[in-house]
């Protein structure tokens, strides 16, 4: 009589069933409840010395949801989805993070509670193998030999893969397999008929990237391990790290059913501290058990080389029960009987309870994508404010160092001393063009002053303005790549990746008032300067007109003067003046006075005048300076 191992078989020698039965009941009893570490309770045998499990968490009621408000909800999740996931066609994105792949498992899921309870099939266990070490094929090989099976039985399931080739997954089934399904494998094994429904594996491949390596599993692996019923992780700690692998997000880590399967060498107990880390560090719905495929392959290579050996079957008890083995059907047989109890109808309405859970958890996980997506975007946007905005400090820094550096501070301001030792240099040459030596000078005034001008006017702030060009120049290159490293760190996947943006700043780095140069910062100077040449244009014009008011003032007084002499001397006859000689001197000397008095006058308001202006244009040179200093050498960020 062929016996499901998982229950401890034994061989069908009588005295020895008695024995077999008193070591199945013990194993029972150690296998883990619901929230209980394994080993705790463990009787003083070899048993408790061995490895451990971390036992299921309580499962919650089974799915209360109706198949119409389960796809309502798919309905509703899916619309919510396409407004926060990204697709798949932009680079570096996940697979368990694009749109069309939770569309995809969404929309399977809504079609499998739509399929009748006579045609639902088998629970779907999909077993997957972390690593090349992880040991999967050996827990599918314990899990479905029978110690009492046939010889051909035992080849047809360790060479199952053989048929594969090169296909990424296998398909373990009960009975008949049917030719249209690619990969499957008729498997006459009483495991997969032991639970309260019937139970396919689906074996993935093995020769898969590594989760520590940070590498996506491909999607034809991602898909049935998502849709599964019970999904089983296996790895081995030593060349998978169990930090990596949790946090990996190609993994349906918060699924109902998800199973991980820890590999070890139950020779050596593990300590209760690892226990209580690893229960710390994975989520609440997760079951980690701790299991040693090896060993139970062993013990059943031990029973079937002398099943009529009391010691064989000793032993084989021993070892399968240390392996853990069992600890994988019973919590299966327990995940799927908590949803049989939930129900008011029979044992099949097991797989419609799976459907609605399997579709619950694939909207929490989607949901849980959606919730990555959007920490990733608001990491990104607190990464780019802190880019920008230490970028925008060291702008703000520089501009206000550089312009008390360059320009002066408000109690010390570089312009107004400039400008007032300017003014002293000036000054000297007004001061010497008096009235009388104005009148020598009438036509070289101008050439006079504007040459005074240009070797006193802000000789030394425009040497000062030249040498900060290069400190500007240096500042500028910084800032500019400052920003274009800010621009250039996003990848092609960051929403705030912009080659219009590149492209605009590339643009202004090449355009022909980017570069600083010494007349960027000294044009002001020059302008300003220039400025002043319509002034002293002005003041030489007044000259040459005070010139010749004081000329024809003197000419006139003269003629006066004449005129008196010539009419007492009866030279004018008709004309005459009527006045007498010495009345007619006294009358041309002060129009000749008045005139030259007048022309001095005159000259004098000519260059107050010019003054005003000079300060007029030193005010606007100032605020030029300070105001315009920025805009040859700013940066867009």
């Amino acid at each position: 009589m062929n016996l499901p191992h998982t229950l401890m078989p034994t061989c069908s020698a009588a005295p020895l069933r008695s024995q077999s039965l008193k070591i199945c009941l013990r194993e029972a009893r150690c296998i883990p409840g619901h929230s209980k570490l394994a080993g705790q309770r463990l009787p003083k045998s070899r048993l408790a010395s061995t490895a451990a499990a971390l036992a299921p968490k309580p499962q919650p009621d089974g799915p209360s949801h109706s198949p119409r408000t389960c796809q309502t909800t798919i309905h509703h999740t899916t619309a919510f989805l396409r407004r926060v996931l990204p697709s798949r066609s932009r680079d570096g994105i996940r697979e368990t993070e694009s749109l069309e792949f939770w569309e995809e498992m969404l929309s399977r899921a809504q079609d499998g509670l739509s399929v009748p309870k006579s045609v639902q099939g088998a629970a779907r266990v999909v077993v997957y193998s972390v690593d090349d070490y992880s040991g999967a094929r050996l827990l599918v090989n314990a899990l479905l030999e029978e110690p009492f099976g046939p010889d051909a039985a035992k080849v047809r399931v360790r060479e199952r893969w053989k048929a594969a080739g090169d296909s990424s997954s296998l398909l373990l089934r009960y009975g008949r397999v049917s030719k249209d399904i690619d990969n499957a494998v008729s498997v006459r094994s009483s495991w997969l008929q032991q639970f309260p429904v019937p139970v396919e594996i689906q074996e993935l491949s093995q020769n898969q990237p590594s989760s520590s390596s940070a590498a996506t599993v491909l999607p034809s692996h991602i898909t049935p391990l998502f849709s599964a019923d019970i999904p089983i992780i296996v790895c081995n700690p030593l060349t998978t790290p169990l930090a990596d692998l949790l946090a990996d997000p190609s993994i349906p880590w918060a699924h109902s059913n998800t199973i991980l399967i820890v590999t070890y060498s139950s020779t050596a107990p593990i300590p209760p501290s690892l226990l209580q880390r690893i229960r710390n560090s994975v989520p609440e719905s997760l079951t980690v058990l701790f299991v040693d495929p090896a060993r139970a392959l062993a013990a059943l290579e031990v029973l079937s080389a002398d099943p009529k050996s009391a010691s064989s079957v000793q032993r084989y008890q021993d070892g399968f029960s240390e392996s853990r083995v069992s600890e994988v059907s019973a919590v299966i047989s327990q995940k799927l009987s908590a949803l049989q109890g939930t129900t008011t109808l029979n044992g099949d309405s097991v797989l419609p309870a799976l459907r609605k859970q399997n579709a619950l958890d694939l909207v929490a996980d989607s949901i849980a994508a959606c919730r990555r997506a959007v920490n990733a975007v608001e990491l990104e946007c607190n990464g780019v404010r802190r880019g920008v905005s230490s970028l925008q400090g060291q702008m703000e820094e520089f501009r206000a160092k550089i312009g008390v550096d360059v320009l002066g501070a408000e109690e010390k301001p570089e312009v107004k001393d400039a400008l007032e030792r300017a003014r002293v240099g000036v000054r000297e040459t007004m001061d010497r063009l008096t009235a009388w030596r104005m009148v020598w000078k009438v036509d070289d005034i101008a050439d006079t002053v504007n040459a005074s001008v240009s070797r006193s006017w802000c000789r030394d702030l425009e040497n000062k303005l030249i040498f900060e060009t290069g400190r500007l120049s240096v500042t500028q290159n910084f800032l500019s790549g400052a920003a274009n490293s800010v621009v250039s760190s996003f990848p092609k996947t960051s929403s705030f990746h912009s080659p219009v943006l590149q492209n605009t700043l590339a643009q202004h780095r090449t355009s022909p008032t980017y570069a600083v140069s010494p007349t960027s910062l000294t044009a002001p100077i020059h302008i300003r300067r220039v400025q002043l040449t319509y002034p002293t244009s002005t003041l030489q014009q007044t000259a040459q007109r005070a010139v010749l008011g004081m000329g024809g003032s003197v000419l006139g007084g003269i003629g006066i003067a004449w005129a008196g002499w010539a009419d007492q001397m009866g030279l004018l006859g008709m004309f005459g003046l009527g006045l007498e000689a010495e009345t007619a001197a006294g009358l041309g000397l002060f129009s000749a006075v008045a005139g030259v008095w007048y022309s001095i006058g005159r000259w004098d308001k000519a260059k107050k005048r010019w003054w005003r202006d000079w300060d007029r244009v030193g005010e606007g040179l100032e605020r030029d300076l300070r105001v315009g200093y920025f805009c040859f050498w700013y940066l867009e960020v």
